[in-house]
C-alpha cells in the first residue's frame, strides 16, 4: 500500500516537472521570437519570419538588421587631385587636404567644395590651404581622439619628413569609419610607422598612402613597406607625378609604386570616383588606381611658375586656419 502510494506521488511530480519545463520553454521561445536584436553583436543575429507554427531560420551570414543595412550603405570616393579626396557616406561629406593649385598641382582646380567637415594633416599650402573654404566649415588638423558629425575620429601623429620632422613639422594621419568601411588617410607621411602608431591604426579597410617621395613623403619603397605593415583591403595610392602638374614636379611616377608590388593585384578604376560598400572590399590587398580629376584649362605654365613657390615651404599664411572643437 505503502509502496502504491509512493508511486503516485512520484507521478504527480513528474507530470509537474513535466509541465513547469514545457511551460518555461515555451515562454523562453515566444521571448526569442519577439526579442529585439542587437546590433552590437552581429554575429549572433538570426533573423526569422513567422509562417503559422513554423519558425524558418536563414543562414546566418545572411542575417540583417537596420545595422547591417546602414553599413552597407556606399563610400563614395572622389579624388581631387594630389592627396585631397571628397568623401561622402553615411550623410555627411568629408573634404580631405585642400590645395594651392602650383608646382604638382598647378592645372588641377582648388577643391573648394562644400562638406561638413575638412581633415588636414599639416598647414603646408599644397596639402592645408583653407582659406577660400567656407568659414562655419568645422576643420580638423591636430592629432587626437574627436567625435563630429556623428564619427568617431582619430588623428595620429607623424613626422612629415625623415628626419624628426625638423624640416616639415608634423603630419597627422586620420583615421575614421564611415558606411561600415575603416579609412586611413596617410596624410603627408614620410617617416616609418612606429609600434604605438601600429597599434592606433590597426588593419584599415581603405589606406590612402602617399607614394611619390622627396622630401616630405614616403617614396614608392617607403610606402611598398607600409602596406605590407598594415595589410589593407583596398590601397589608394596618392601624392604622385599626374598630368595636373607642370615641368618642375619631382614626385615619382605610379608606376614606380606598382613595381614595387609586383604580385598585388591592381585595379585601374578608369574614373576619379570609385564607390566602396563594407559587402564588395576584396578579402585580399588590392590596389585601385583611379584617373587623376580634369585640369583647368585656363592654367599656363606662367601662372603655375608664379604661385610654385608658396607650395613646397610653411609661410605666413599657414596660421590662419583654426581647429575646431571636438563636439
Amino acid at each position: 500500500m505503502a509502496n502504491t502510494t509512493t508511486k503516485q506521488q512520484f507521478g504527480r511530480v513528474k507530470r509537474k516537472l513535466t509541465l513547469g519545463a514545457l511551460s518555461t520553454f515555451g515562454a523562453l521561445t515566444a521571448m526569442l521570437a519577439i526579442a529585439p536584436l542587437s546590433p552590437k553583436s552581429p554575429d549572433r543575429l538570426v533573423s526569422g519570419d513567422l509562417s503559422g507554427d513554423r519558425i524558418s531560420l536563414p543562414s546566418m551570414s545572411l542575417a540583417t538588421t537596420a545595422a547591417h543595412a546602414q553599413d552597407s550603405a556606399a563610400l563614395n570616393l572622389q579624388w581631387l587631385g594630389h592627396m585631397s579626396f571628397l568623401i561622402n557616406g553615411n550623410g555627411n561629406t568629408i573634404l580631405t587636404h585642400p590645395f594651392k593649385p602650383a608646382g604638382c598641382t598647378a592645372f588641377f582646380p582648388e577643391p573648394k567644395k562644400q562638406s561638413d567637415l575638412v581633415l588636414i594633416s599639416s598647414r603646408l599650402l599644397d596639402e592645408g590651404y583653407v582659406t577660400n573654404l567656407e568659414k562655419q566649415t568645422k576643420l580638423l588638423y591636430q592629432p587626437g581622439a574627436y567625435s563630429l558629425i556623428n564619427t568617431n575620429f582619430q588623428g595620429i601623429r607623424m613626422d612629415h619628413d625623415r628626419i624628426g620632422g625638423k624640416r616639415f613639422g608634423m603630419n597627422v594621419a586620420w583615421r575614421w569609419e564611415q558606411s561600415g568601411v575603416s579609412v586611413l588617410h596617410l596624410g603627408g607621411a614620410a617617416a616609418p610607422l612606429a609600434p604605438d602608431q601600429r597599434i592606433l591604426i590597426g588593419r584599415p579597410d581603405v589606406l590612402i598612402i602617399p607614394i611619390g617621395g622627396g622630401p616630405k613623403s614616403y617614396n614608392a619603397q617607403e610606402a611598398a613597406a607600409v602596406v605590407n605593415s598594415l595589410n589593407p583591403k583596398l590601397v589608394i595610392p596618392t601624392y604622385y607625378r599626374t598630368r595636373g602638374a607642370n615641368a618642375n614636379c619631382e614626385l615619382g611616377s605610379i608606376d614606380d609604386f606598382l613595381a614595387q608590388l609586383p604580385n598585388t593585384p591592381v585595379r585601374q578604376v578608369g574614373s576619379s570616383n570609385i564607390s566602396i560598400t563594407s559587402g564588395n572590399l576584396p578579402q585580399a590587398t588590392t590596389i585601385a588606381v583611379l584617373t587623376p580629376p580634369a585640369t583647368t584649362d585656363n592654367n599656363s605654365q606662367d601662372q603655375a611658375e608664379e604661385t610654385e613657390a608658396a607650395t613646397l615651404d610653411e609661410d605666413a599664411e599657414n596660421n590662419q586656419t583654426e581647429e575646431a572643437p571636438a563636439e
